[in-house]
């Protein structure tokens, strides 16, 4: 489940790097991670203002949530 997870993160700051290029100075990206509340994650949100330091023009969103829910809200936030 950490590898699932671990992955997640890193597609999600690639991806967001990614499209962070591809923003007109100035402008900030944004990266919208959705994690299970588990103490591993809390963890990784920790780790999120270092993030933000390094990389001032990303904003990550963060949103824990339950293991029963995440699935409707990966299927919901991809469709839209």
């Amino acid at each position: 489940m950490r590898r699932v997870a671990l992955f997640l993160v890193i597609v999600s700051l690639v991806v967001g790097l990614s499209g962070a290029i591809a923003f007109p100075e100035g402008e900030k990206g944004e990266i919208r991670v959705l994690m299970l509340t588990s103490p591993a994650m809390l963890a990784l949100r920790d780790m999120v203002p270092k993030f933000e330091e390094k990389y001032p023009d990303i904003k990550v969103v963060w949103e824990d949530t339950a293991y029963a829910d995440i699935h409707t809200k990966q299927v919901n936030d991809f469709v839209s």
